[in-house]
């Protein structure tokens, strides 16, 4: 957990580099509309239900963290989507197709044999999405729905993703 909390922290202030200045140390009010939390079933991270928190650096690009955990027989699954996205406005600015890329990393806790080829050491895998999102510029309602392709270890899957939540 505490890994977790410090890869939030650490993209957040990645992604906020402006946020010092050399010539004095002001700290500068984060734009809140950059900022989605929110819910989705199955997708990029290989799991029944994730939680996800996705900051904007810009006007079309994203950098996205999300965790699942669930129970699966004996043995409990966790996994963790560090992903970019990249929104292409369709027909309006909150109508995107949304296009995203990155890691998943994957934890096997008990159990026997093995999940998506992996065993109870977990593994590092490839995932994506790629699929429709409404989130307007100035805040409100998230819903996004694609397919969302996973590599792990030679086993590939497509999942279908869909995901509700709200821009802060």
């Amino acid at each position: 957990m505490k890994k977790t909390i410090s890869i939030i922290c650490f993209l957040l202030l990645a992604s906020r580099s402006d946020a010092i200045t050399s010539d004095s140390i002001s700290v500068h009010a984060i734009d809140t509309k950059n900022n989605v939390l929110y819910l989705e079933l199955g997708g990029s991270a290989a799991n029944i239900l994730s939680v996800n928190y996705e900051r904007s650096i810009g006007s079309n690009f994203s950098l996205r963290i999300g965790y699942s955990s669930f129970r699966m027989g004996d043995a409990r699954l966790t996994t963790l989507p560090l992903m970019a996205h990249y929104l292409l406005p369709l027909f309006s600015s909150s109508n995107n197709l949304d296009v995203g890329l990155g890691l998943l990393a994957v934890r096997i806790k008990g159990g026997r044999g093995t999940v998506f080829g992996l065993d109870a050491a977990g593994g590092l895998g490839v995932t994506g999405f790629i699929g429709y999102r409404y989130q307007p510029k100035d805040g409100g309602l998230v819903f996004k729905i694609g397919v969302a392709p996973v590599l792990l270890r030679g086993h590939s899957i497509g999942l279908l993703g869909l995901g509700f939540g709200q821009s802060f």
